[in-house]
């Protein structure tokens, strides 16, 4: 009976980025209502009870409301796009819009931390720390790199500035399961240094770095 060969792992699971999950969840609620309003405001505009927009100027309201539908759509496809995966050779972390690659040579450490000893909620403005409150008390996953692959003020254009760690170099992953995601990146770390060359000791893996 011949022996398949075993088929090495080359990706973890794509892990939910919940803090971009919930800000896009709370764009798309405005989107909703704003859309709604538009679409209400027509129905009464085609009644003729609006005025200042009788046919055909309620067109301009049909042609806003057809654009906010489409925004709409496009917001909860971006809604579900947000993510952080190890792959082989590298971790990314994606949004809707843009999708950073970390190469596990540039990734010094990945530590479990506690949300709320990095980000004081008594420094935050209102908004800030009301949006934030459910993970202050949450252990996130701190991703410590040797320097960044793109240029600081590119990430934050792009990401929520909480994904940025405050005190050091690197990113903070807030998602359901940080243990995870950990060892998912531990695992293919391993494998592909094995590929590149003589392997390492378990003590310089990820998981080694922070004693689990």
């Amino acid at each position: 009976m011949q022996t398949r060969r075993k088929r090495r792992k080359t990706a973890g699971k794509r892990h939910t980025l919940i803090v971009y999950r919930r800000m896009m969840t709370r764009i798309l609620r405005t989107a909703l209502i704003a859309d709604l309003g538009l679409w209400v405001t027509y129905y009464f505009a085609r009644l003729g009870r609006v005025p200042a927009l009788y046919p055909p100027r309620d067109l301009i309201l049909l042609a806003g409301a057809a654009i906010g539908l489409i925004v709409v759509m496009l917001i909860m496809v971006a809604r579900i796009r947000g993510f952080v995966q190890a792959r082989l050779g590298y971790l990314v972390i994606a949004t809707s819009i843009f999708t950073l690659k970390i190469s596990y040579r540039r990734v010094l450490s990945a530590r479990p931390v506690e949300f709320g000893q990095l980000y004081s909620p008594a420094e935050m403005k209102w908004g800030d720390k009301n949006f934030l409150q459910p993970y202050f008390g949450k252990t996130i996953l701190a991703i410590i790199t040797k320097g960044y692959p793109v240029s600081p003020r590119l990430l934050r254009l792009f990401f929520p500035k909480y994904f940025i760690h405050p005190k050091d170099t690197g990113f903070l992953l807030i998602i359901e399961d940080w243990m995870g995601l950990s060892t998912e990146i531990d695992q293919l770390m391993n494998t592909w240094r094995e590929k590149r060359g003589p392997k390492r000791t378990r003590g310089n893996t990820i998981r080694g770095m922070y004693g689990q």
